[in-house]
């Protein structure tokens, strides 16, 4: 949750953004300069979750900082909700199959996909059965299936980062 924001003009007249930002954990500040802060503006929010990528600084006497590289929405979808059946309505869940054609996995060529890991990152948990297969078209390989719960929140953020002809 966001608790502080400030921007800053640099000398060269670039803004940048200070925010405070805590969870059920602590607080940390949160430093988004000039090209990372015009990049990812529109998803800095004090209502709504994010997801923050970045490098955890500390200097000597002062409280650690994040130096933010990315800022993206968290996105709403139903798997936090809990449904309860009786024991003998239960079913073995079907275990389901993502498939994302990316032009690459190495981040040099292909910069975004950072942002694809992340969101698999996101949707990675103990209990997910479910597999998400990157395919690199500079390699012609599939590589080792990421875990994930499969939803439609994860699947429309992927055809929305790939492209809808790159994911199946």
């Amino acid at each position: 949750m966001l608790t502080k924001f400030t921007v800053k003009t640099t000398k060269k007249g670039d803004d940048m953004a200070f925010m405070t930002v805590e969870d059920r954990y602590g607080e940390i500040e949160v430093i988004l300069f000039p090209k990372i802060y015009e990049k990812f503006r529109a998803y800095i929010s004090s209502s709504d979750p994010m997801f923050i990528i970045g490098t955890v600084t500390k200097r000597v006497e002062e409280d650690a900082k994040l130096i933010c590289d990315a800022v993206y929405p968290l996105i709403p979808d139903d798997r936090y909700t809990e449904t309860k059946k009786a024991d003998d309505e239960k079913i073995a869940p079907r275990r389901k199959k993502i498939y994302v054609r990316v032009p690459s996995t190495d981040k040099n060529v292909y910069p975004d996909i950072e942002r694809v890991l992340a969101l698999a990152a996101i949707y990675e948990s103990e209990t997910a059965s479910d597999k998400l297969i990157l395919y690199g078209v500079d390699t012609g390989k599939y590589y080792d299936p990421i875990i994930v719960d499969i939803t439609d929140g994860l699947k429309n953020a992927l055809i929305k980062q790939c492209g809808e002809e790159n994911v199946r």
